[in-house]
């Protein structure tokens, strides 16, 4: 499963937009939380028992790029053997691990 980009919604979502007016840490209390839980449902939906396989591919430059938040989003994975790896080497480390 690839995922192009984080899951953050919509900055001018009206629900989000009533959240900022009344919480000034509105980005760490609902805004960050709610995209990490939706990474980790994405992740769900790829290993679903003990017996399956799979591969994560999170291709957004952010979680690379020093970004404060990026570790919170590595954290919530359900999984421990997390790779970086350049973009030209995923699909053959990919066939390496699930082509048997």
């Amino acid at each position: 499963m690839v995922i192009p980009r984080l899951p953050f919604g919509q900055i001018n979502d009206p629900v989000l937009e009533e959240r900022k007016e009344r919480d000034r840490a509105w980005w760490e209390h609902y805004y960050l939380p709610e995209a990490i839980l939706e990474l980790k449902q994405a992740a769900g939906r790829l290993i679903r028992s003990s017996t399956d396989e799979g591969c994560l591919v999170l291709a957004d430059a952010r979680l690379t790029g020093g970004k404060s938040y990026a570790g919170r989003f590595l954290e919530a994975l359900p999984v421990r053997d997390i790779e970086r790896l350049p973009s030209e080497e995923v699909v053959e480390e990919i066939e390496r691990r699930f082509w048997r």
